[in-house]
């Protein structure tokens, strides 16, 4: 199909108009999208929120990091809470669904770790109402199968990791400043 010129200037035409009306009409949208989106989201808050009774220190931060990474309070003595939170891969598993003890394959991915203390809930459907909430029992669906009981005789197994935890918590903080 051969065009003239002038046919070919107003098919250019045509298209320039219809790509600026349906570029204007999507502005419109994206603005009323992004109202929305500010009057549900906030910015993530600068100072961590308070938790009653435990203030946070630089100690117990450096505690956690340790932890985080420490294999022994599972019950294999293999799987970390970076295992499935991997802050290398944005604090979660790099598969489509979490894989946890003894191969054990989950629903889903692991949730990421990176702000959470500031959701309103944990997990994906929102069963725990906070990171302690969470992590009572830290046996699940698809995690590191270690109770309560059995984290804490790991920890009295290590007397290191035991005096560490104890001076840790027996420091207090005046603000959730770090």
């Amino acid at each position: 199909m051969n065009m003239s010129i002038p046919e070919l200037r107003l098919v250019a035409e045509a298209s320039i108009l219809a790509i600026g009306l349906l570029m204007s009409s999507g502005a419109n949208a994206g603005d009323d999208l992004m109202r929305n989106a500010k009057q549900i989201f906030h910015p993530i808050p600068s100072v961590i929120p308070a938790v009653k009774d435990n203030p946070v220190t630089h100690g117990k931060v450096e505690l956690g990091k340790m932890l985080f990474f420490d294999p022994r309070l599972s019950a294999s003595g293999i799987i970390s809470c970076n295992t499935c939170h991997n802050l290398g891969t944005g604090g979660v598993d790099a598969g489509p669904t979490s894989v946890g003890h003894g191969w054990k394959v989950g629903l889903r991915r692991a949730p990421t770790v990176y702000n959470a203390v500031f959701n309103a809930a944990q997990f994906w459907d929102g069963r725990a109402a906070d990171l302690k909430a969470s992590h009572r029992p830290c046996a699940g669906e698809c995690r590191n199968e270690c109770d309560s009981r059995s984290c804490a005789r790991s920890l009295e197994l290590n007397a290191r990791l035991c005096r560490l935890v104890q001076q840790r918590f027996s420091e207090r903080s005046e603000t959730g400043h770090l």
